[in-house]
């Protein structure tokens, strides 16, 4: 069931309180550090610690929360000196008799134009109002578990990762991107995300926000039909509603639900044993793992990704790129694709259509011919029928492309028969070529006539023998 929409309106007072109360009615010690001076070490904060930084403080070490302590950032400029992405961190971890909690109020981390993350675990809490990045490129992320929960109203960040069962609500902020992990709860308003990776088993709920570069749904063993998806701005999507999406008891979805909500680009990953069909959509990637089977009909994508055992179907589309692992397979029907990669035992099979009319000397089409499409080596590929047109349509392996070269299939031979007749050609299953077959007689005219006509005293001797059985006795 689709929780509701959590509105931005009730977060944002909800945010000052806490924030204000916090700062205002807690027994802090604050930290100031002279001009020029620069912590050196971790500074560890523990017990029922209550930390307050205003104004500048420069610290060569990390930042570690733990027990019941607090770290409150007030109109503070937090400098870390690190010389290198990820050098030293802020942690808030151990709970004990309460929880670590941090709460910031309009303030700048600068981490010396290097990557810094703000780890929340074991049940922390955060309230952050008006955090910002020194840099001029968003440095600083945040992970959240552990049941952790974080409300972040007007900040600017880097990429998110929330996962075991924690809570983030964003309200007016921008992050590059936000990469979802199991049973997490997001709630994002009135925001700009760039990434945004679903996972199985996650809440997403997004509303009057954008998401600027691309959303990644995973799913995991399901059904589902993906028809007419494009960039665009959408009044209401869900992903299980709008995708007929059905999972498997062992599969999983996500509950992801957008709200007037803009999206420039959709991509896709079907996990375990995953059965999807995409038709005429325009999608940034589709992605296939496990033994899961794609199938895609009209459909243009930036990317394929396919992986282990599965299987992408691929008629009448295209991709700019294709990138194929393990032993999986992609059979290309009329379809192309600009720049392939082959990895390990991994093949595409480029496949044609090949249009088969047959016809009798008087160039009249004759139905219910047998069509026999043999591989050079003279055994059956396919056969058909033809229909009341004398029209057959065979999807043929023209090539096959792996890691080690292209190897082409050579000349099919079509074989066309009726009765006692029979005629032949040969072709190349490339371009979707039509050709036809004229069998060395005439479709007698009465033959039609014949048919015809006992057809109908079937059907007329079938409602005399209803009549019958109906009449009253």
């Amino acid at each position: 069931m689709v929780r509701k929409m959590v509105k931005a309106r009730n977060v944002l007072p909800l945010l000052f309180v806490l924030v204000s109360a916090t700062i205002l009615n807690l027994n802090a010690s604050i930290v100031r550090a002279a001009d020029g001076e620069v912590h050196n070490g971790d500074l560890i904060l523990s017990g029922n610690n209550v930390t307050l930084i205003e104004g500048r403080f420069d610290i060569n070490g990390s930042i570690l929360v733990e027990e019941n302590a607090t770290l409150i950032l007030k109109n503070a400029l937090l400098n870390f000196t690190q010389t290198a992405d990820y050098q030293f961190n802020i942690t808030f971890r151990n709970p004990v008799n309460g929880n670590p909690r941090f709460v910031v109020e309009n303030s700048t981390i600068n981490t010396n134009e290097f990557e810094l993350r703000i780890y929340f675990n074991g049940n922390s809490s955060a309230d952050i109002y008006m955090l910002e990045s020194y840099s001029y490129y968003w440095r600083i992320s945040l992970s959240a578990r552990d049941q952790s929960v974080l409300n972040v109203l007007n900040s600017t960040l880097d990429f998110i990762y929330p996962s075991d069962s924690a809570t983030v609500n964003l309200t007016y902020c921008a992050a590059a991107g936000m990469h979802t992990m199991s049973d997490s709860y997001i709630y994002i308003a009135d925001s700009e995300i760039g990434i945004l990776s679903v996972r199985e088993n996650v809440t997403v709920e997004m509303s009057n926000s954008h998401i600027s570069s691309y959303a990644y749904i995973y799913a995991s063993s399901v059904n589902c039909s993906i028809d007419e998806l494009e960039s665009g701005l959408f009044d209401y999507w869900n992903f299980e509603q709008n995708c007929s999406v059905v999972a498997a008891p062992s599969g999983g979805i996500p509950n992801f639900t957008i709200v007037d909500t803009l999206v420039n680009y959709w991509a896709f990953h079907f996990q375990g044993e995953s059965n999807a069909t995409i038709s005429d959509s325009s999608l940034l990637l589709v992605c296939a793992s496990d033994s899961s089977v794609v199938s895609v009909f009209a459909t243009e994508t930036n990317s394929v990704q396919t992986y282990d055992n599965s299987t992408l179907y691929a008629y009448n589309s295209s991709t700019s790129d294709a990138y194929l692992y393990g032993n999986s397979q992609v059979w290309a029907i009329n379809s192309t694709c600009t720049t392939p990669y082959y990895s390990d035992q991994a093949c595409v099979y480029g496949c044609s259509y090949v249009f088969v009319q047959v016809l009798d000397t008087a160039s009249t089409p004759i139905p219910n011919a047998n069509v026999t499409a043999m591989y050079a080596n003279s055994t059956v590929a396919d056969s058909k029928l033809t229909d009341e047109t004398g029209w057959t349509k065979f999807i043929l392996v023209g090539g096959i492309s792996n890691a080690t070269g292209d190897y082409s299939m050579g000349n099919y031979t079509i074989i066309g028969t009726y009765g006692y007749y029979s005629a032949n050609t040969t072709v190349v299953a490339y371009g979707n070529p039509q050709i036809t077959l004229t069998l060395d007689f005439i479709i007698p005219e009465f033959q039609t006539v014949t048919l015809t006509l006992l057809f109908t005293l079937a059907t007329l001797t079938s409602w005399l023998l209803h009549r019958k059985q109906r009449k009253p006795q």
